[in-house]
This record gives C-alpha cells, sequence and structure tokens, in this order.
C-alpha cells in the first residue's frame, strides 16, 4: 500500500483513542499480511511524526487554517509535513503530494487535491516554526509564550512541562527535552550461562560498557535478528536497568521477589549475575501476556533459578507468606516519562489525572509488598519516570506509614548520564 492509510489511522488511535502505539502495532500486524520493510517503514513514519506532532500540527494549522475541523486531511498533512521535513533523502515532493491524493481517494474523502499540492508545496519552502521563533521568542517573553514554544518544540504538553520544572527545576527538566528528541540507543546484556564472560569484548559490531563488563551498545541495526540473541546469548536490557542491577545486593542463597506489572528482562539480569550464589527469583506479572514473555525469554536464555505466576501483590500470598524475601523490588505502572527518547506516543496518550492516580496507586502496590520482606531485608521501589507525585512522594508517604522502613538511597537518573532510559528508584531497608 502507496498511501497513507494505515498511518493516517494509527494516528487516530494513538492520539484520539488514547492507544499505545505497541498496541496498535500488534493489532497491524495480526489484521495485516504486512512485508518486513512495510512494517519497518510504518514505524518509522509513525514515530517520527509523534515524536514531531506538535511542531508539524503547529506548521500544518498555520498554513491551512481550516483544516482544525477536518481531522482527517489534518492528520494526512502531518504525515505528509513529517515526509516532508526529515525524510527528504527518500521521497521527493511530488511523491507525497501523489501520497496524500491516492490516500483522498482511497478513504473517499470530498477535498481539492489542488489547493492541498498548493500548501504543501509552500510548507516545503517555508519553516513556519522559525518565523514563530522570531516572532515569539525573545527576552522579554513571557512565561507561557516561553511554554508554548517549547511545548511546540519538544513536543510536550504545557501542563506536563510546567509540572516538570516545578518538580525538577530549569536544568534538569531542559536536559530530559533534549533527550527526548534523539532515538534510544539499543543495548544487549550477555548471558554467562550461555557465552564466555570476555566472549563480546573483542566484537567490532559491540561497544562494551565501563561500569557494567555484561552489558555492550550496539549502534548496527534491529537486534532481534542477531544470532547471538535468537540463542540466548544476547538479551535485551536497557542501560538505566542495568544500573539499577549494579546498585542491588545480592548475596549468597538470598531469595527475590520482584513484583512488576510492566515486562521487563530485569529479572533475567539478576536471575544470572546471581546463579552462581544459589540465588532464587519469584516473579509476579499482572497480565498473562508479560508472565509468557519472560517464560519464553528464561527458556531461551536457559535460566533455571527463576519461578514466575500470575496476579497482582494480593495473590502472591497464594504462593509465599509474609516476611519470606530478603529482597522485594517493585515495578509499578507509571507515566513512564522515562521511556519517551523511544516511546513517543506517552506524550501524547498521557494525561494530568494519570500522573496523580499512578503515584496513588504506587503507593498501595509499594506498602503491599514491603509485607513480603523479612527483617533486615531489602525493599527495592523503581519507576522510569520522572514526576515527584509518582517518586519522591511515594517514598515520602511510604515511610510516614511504615516506620519499620528506612531509606537507604534514592537516585533520579536522567536519559543523558548513559544515553539511556531515565529512571527513579530508591532503596529501602527494613528494621532488622
Amino acid at each position: 500500500m502507496t498511501n497513507k492509510f494505515l498511518h493516517l489511522k494509527a494516528l487516530q488511535r494513538i492520539i484520539d483513542e488514547q492507544k499505545d502505539f505497541q498496541v496498535v502495532l500488534e493489532r497491524l500486524e495480526k489484521s495485516m499480511n504486512l512485508s518486513n520493510e512495510m512494517l519497518s517503514s510504518f514505524r518509522h513514519c509513525v514515530l517520527g511524526t509523534l515524536r514531531h506532532f506538535y511542531a508539524l500540527q503547529y506548521e500544518v494549522e498555520t498554513a491551512m487554517p481550516d483544516l482544525i475541523d477536518n481531522s482527517d486531511i489534518q492528520y494526512l498533512m502531518i504525515l505528509a509535513l513529517f515526509d516532508i521535513r526529515y525524510r527528504k533523502k527518500e521521497i521527493a515532493l511530488y511523491q507525497v503530494i501523489d501520497q496524500v491524493n491516492e490516500t483522498i481517494d482511497y478513504m473517499d474523502i470530498d477535498f481539492d487535491k489542488e489547493y492541498i499540492g498548493e500548501r504543501l508545496d509552500y510548507l516545503s519552502k517555508n519553516n513556519l516554526l522559525n518565523k514563530y521563533k522570531l516572532e515569539k521568542v525573545h527576552d522579554n517573553s513571557s512565561f507561557e509564550d516561553l511554554c508554548r514554544y517549547y511545548e511546540i518544540i519538544f513536543n510536550i504538553p504545557v501542563w506536563l512541562l510546567k509540572e516538570l520544572l516545578n518538580d525538577l527545576g530549569d536544568d534538569k527538566c531542559m536536559r530530559i527535552l533534549k533527550s527526548s528528541l534523539k532515538s534510544g540507543h539499543k543495548y544487549l546484556c550477555s548471558n554467562k550461562l550461555l557465552s564466555g564472560k570476555d566472549k563480546f569484548n573483542s566484537d567490532k559490531r559491540f561497544t562494551a560498557i565501563d561500569f557494567d563488563s555484561s552489558m555492550y551498545e550496539y549502534k548496527n541495526g534491529p537486534v532481534v535478528k542477531l544470532d547471538e540473541v535468537i540463542n540466548g546469548e544476547l538479551f535485551v536490557l536497557d542501560l538505566s536497568l542495568a544500573y539499577l542491577a549494579s546498585k542491588i545486593k545480592v548475596y549468597e542463597g538470598n531469595s527475590i521477589l520482584y513484583v512488576s506489572e510492566v515486562y521487563s528482562s530485569l529479572p533475567c539480569k539478576i536471575a544470572i549475575d546471581g546463579s552462581f550464589k544459589h540465588v532464587k527469583v519469584d516473579c509476579l506479572f499482572d497480565l498473562e501476556k508479560d508472565y509468557a514473555r519472560l517464560k519464553n525469554l528464561n527458556n531461551r536464555l536457559d535460566i533455571k533459578n527463576i519461578k514466575s505466576y500470575i496476579g497482582n501483590v494480593d495473590i502472591m500470598l497464594t504462593y509465599s507468606e509474609y516476611e519470606n524475601y530478603d529482597t522485594v523490588i517493585i515495578n509499578p505502572l507509571s507515566s513512564s516519562l522515562g521511556q519517551i527518547g523511544r516511546r513517543p506516543d506517552i506524550l501524547l496518550t498521557l494525561s494530568e489525572k494519570d500522573v496523580g492516580f499512578y503515584g496513588r496507586q504506587d503507593l498501595k502496590r509499594l506498602i503491599e509488598a514491603s509485607k513480603f520482606v523479612c527483617k533486615g531485608g531489602d525493599l527495592i521501589y523503581f519507576v522510569p519516570t520522572y514526576t515527584k507525585k509518582e517518586t519522591t512522594d511515594v517514598i515520602n508517604k511510604f515511610l510516614a506509614t511504615k516506620n519499620d522502613f528506612v531509606l537507604d538511597s534514592s537516585y533520579l537518573l536522567l536519559p543523558d548520564e548513559y544515553n539511556s532510559d531515565g529512571l527513579f528508584y530508591a532503596l529501602l531497608k527494613r528494621r532488622g
């Protein structure tokens, strides 16, 4: 399919229906027989458009104010403008115009094609963002004008920008926003159970990471088709999680409970590192698909010291008693703002109410998970996000409620520190 119908429908589902991009992609893969090349192109175009959505939308609405009430054509023009701005080497202007016209015909939309061609030609020759910057951004700009400009440039809603500025200050906020415009880096962890300790150090495809000898950066395209990933010698793990793993103390014979409402390969890293110390790891996932993913990864990596369970924290009492684990690690749902570098759809689907909800729910889940920590044991809370409501506020409220725990350390890892996701963690100790 050469038109933009699927891309347009994806934008509508993500922005209008608040659907996660990955959910939209998985549904598309099931319903359409698309080649890997077409899926790759779809991912690139839709994620790229989402990453620059507010800027593209501003230019389209400025050039064509009559489109504000016509979402189909507006989304179509935004997709076309992404091609013009960011895919000049891949596609010519006349091809962009042809694709728009083909989509209009395919969807049987009654709209003036000549007008669309003229407007796209105008936008290709005029960058309206530069004009906006010259007019609105100067020494005497108001705070609201600056917020509106940053909303457009960094693709972040004003309410969230103000919240991050208030929570983190100007410097950290700007570091996060600048990092969000960069695509995420790809990191792999070596599996010591199936490969030698230094096997990949001399392989020029991989760049070793200083603070963890098992971690490597990979820059040569998709990782899922690497032979070493398929056979289990390597597995995908973001560097932020490897950094967190380096802070977790594991001793001989420890029992660890990992509670998560989202899939993560972190427990595999912990289990592999602890396998030589006879450490056992129990994992609890809310969703069956996340449970199945971990089971499949365990089989591929040949990990023997992990057990997986389905259900929320309350269900864990079915499998274990309270105070039964040396270490409990909990990763509840969050706004996931630390992942916007690779998941730009987050900024277009997150609401202010969502952030408050996550903070309240995370506190409840942390309190429940804490009951499984033995006396003298460790409780680790982490979320890939930045807001106080989901990070320090949760920890402060928890400590005010549970006086048998003390804060050992906490840290907010910003994405520019290791070119990774952003992450907050708190290491708590239960009194003996």
